[in-house]
């Protein structure tokens, strides 16, 4: 008995190791929910093809050159038991990762998760603020980095009723979290896509409200709010007419250009053109040149890192979860590029960035190393632990077969 429980010990010691740092393949996927920091691309939860709820949390690591055309080699972290989760916002501060606004399979309770990369822990963190916003999934939320306050706006409630309140969570001293209700927004909506543009204005693109109709015209008549005055408005744009649609993307680029990308709508053939891109100085629609076209993604997640927009997973123009990253070139404004090569810059950067990319690959290093010395040590113990055993063992059965001789 003894012994079984020693070889147990070294079993599971190994896999808690294993799984903190660990190569992942990631299967199909969409509503799921990324965030990306320095150079990592993290990934959380979703649906998976037979319409199951995910719990897996894993990155891309970006400090390496890869091929979308290959297997990527994604890495598993830990996930702490975290319920499986799909609809979810993600953002970061602080080095945390907070997962909002999501559904769970076994807990609608809670707002808000998050994720300490320090301790590597998913946990639910203690906010006061009193009232505090009812749970809800599709919502809109961005975060303002010079500030860590997160906005929270809108969304779907647990009775499908759509909500128009505006909220905004930050962090009061040694991470205790508050809530502070703002002025509601003109109409209630959920699933828009929201952009932080440095002037201070929140730009809520696409999404649904009450109209019966679904409101077609509304991504060229779009929903604003200024986080300085504490109000709301509409932006009408020009330029190239845009259809309603759900599931698609909004990046912001540094030089103020918002790239939307894919999406759909039930019983409705979108067109060709699945990349538009509005001009926040003009606030014109535009259609550039794209070479290379690729299966349109809905439901997927796009972050923007060097001169790169990485579309992943998603769901395809077969209506079926995609398991692809495809990379887009937006070096050129007048013709973007979908191109099978990630080549990662000396000096990439993005605008999530907390710590240089020399610190974040001395962490990696450091835990591969850290894992293995870890594993050594362990092993060890265990071969000497297993000898002393059975050393002492030997004895004690040599000792009862004396006496019983006797």
């Amino acid at each position: 008995m003894i012994r079984f429980h020693i070889y147990f010990l070294i079993f599971n010691t190994l896999l808690f190791t294993a799984s903190i740092y660990a190569q992942y393949s990631s299967t199909a996927r969409y509503a799921h929910a990324s965030i990306l920091i320095d150079s990592k691309l993290y990934f959380i939860g979703g649906f998976d093809s037979s319409g199951k709820m995910k719990s897996d949390f894993f990155y891309l690591d970006l400090s390496i050159q890869f091929s979308s055309n290959d297997v990527l080699k994604f890495i598993q972290i830990n996930n702490n038991d975290l319920t499986p989760n799909a609809w979810c916002n993600a953002a970061t501060t602080n080095n945390i990762i907070y997962l909002l606004g999501c559904f769970m399979i076994n807990d609608n309770s809670s707002l808000i998760y998050q994720y300490s990369i320090s301790s590597n822990k998913w946990s639910i963190p203690s906010i006061s603020g009193t009232p505090s916003p009812a749970h809800r999934i599709k919502n809109g939320v961005s975060i303002d980095h010079s500030t860590g306050r997160i906005y929270y706006f809108g969304g779907e409630d647990d009775a499908n009723k759509l909500l128009n309140d505006m909220w905004i969570l930050y962090n009061i001293n040694n991470n205790q979290l508050s809530w502070q209700q703002l002025t509601p927004a003109l109409q209630p909506s959920c699933c828009s896509s929201a952009v932080l543009l440095p002037d201070g204005y929140i730009l809520y693109i696409g999404g649904r409200n009450n109209d019966p109709n679904n409101d077609p015209m509304r991504m060229n008549n779009i929903t604003r709010y200024n986080t300085i005055s504490n109000t709301w408005d509409f932006v009408k744009t020009t330029g190239v007419a845009q259809f309603y649609r759900l599931g698609f993307s909004a990046v912001l680029v540094p030089d103020g250009r918002i790239i939307v990308y894919g999406g759909m709508f039930p019983g409705v053939q979108l067109p060709s053109n699945d990349l538009n891109v509005l001009n926040t100085t003009t606030y014109e629609w535009m259609i550039p040149e794209v070479r290379n076209k690729q299966d349109t993604k809905s439901f997927h997640t796009a972050n923007l890192y060097d001169n790169y927009m990485i579309v992943a997973f998603g769901i395809g123009t077969d209506n079926t979860p995609s398991s692809e990253i495809l990379l887009l070139d937006i070096t050129d404004i007048t013709m973007y590029k979908w191109i099978p090569d990630f080549i990662p810059t000396s000096n990439s950067s993005n605008g999530n960035n907390e710590n240089n990319g020399k610190k974040n690959v001395s962490k990696i290093i450091g835990a591969v190393i850290g894992s293995v010395v870890g594993i050594v040590s362990i092993c060890l113990l265990s071969f000497f632990g297993y000898k002393f055993y059975k050393k002492r063992n030997n004895k004690q059965e040599i000792s009862r077969n004396v006496i019983d001789n006797f």
